[in-house]
């Protein structure tokens, strides 16, 4: 929202989206390629599964982490989609398409230069893998009868 009202270094942030599909391809390959990406971008989702006998509700677990993953899905796509369009908005496309993977490095080279902020990406997916290991780690199931197949009786 703040690179599309101008609060940022862009200059016009518009401009990427006077034709927003021109030079992309019909082929299905590119199609299929880009929802698998997306579809990593969500993995995890099920983590929160594991923890269902952990919820107390009244209304019961499974009422209780419906409505939560609902919620939860419909709060994470709704960042996703504004952070594609700050992208969008931010790099040119010609730097979209030879980036590869990384334009979230080049949103924030863009929008904040080179200085302090622009470092802080690194620290950020840093953190991001380290929630992704607590999460893992809180949810695994370590029940006796969880771990009899690998100890000795």
């Amino acid at each position: 929202i703040a690179v599309l009202a101008g609060f940022t270094r862009i200059e016009d942030p518009y401009a990427n989206f006077k034709h927003p599909f021109s030079g992309s391809t019909p082929h299905p390959n590119a199609l299929a390629t880009a929802l698998i990406k997306v579809n990593w971008a969500f993995y995890g989702w099920q983590n929160g599964y594991n923890v269902l006998s952990e919820i107390r509700s009244p209304r019961g677990p499974a009422r209780t982490a419906r409505l939560a993953g609902l919620l939860a899905l419909g709060f994470v796509t709704a960042l996703f989609l504004l952070v594609n369009v700050a992208y969008v908005a931010a790099v040119p496309v010609d730097e979209i398409k030879a980036s590869g993977e990384l334009v979230a490095s080049l949103f924030f080279q863009r929008v904040y230069g080179d200085g302090f902020a622009s470092k802080l990406l690194p620290l950020m997916v840093a953190l991001s893998c380290i929630g992704n290991i607590v999460s893992l780690a809180s949810s695994h199931d370590s029940s006796p009868s969880h771990l009899s197949f690998r100890l000795p009786s």
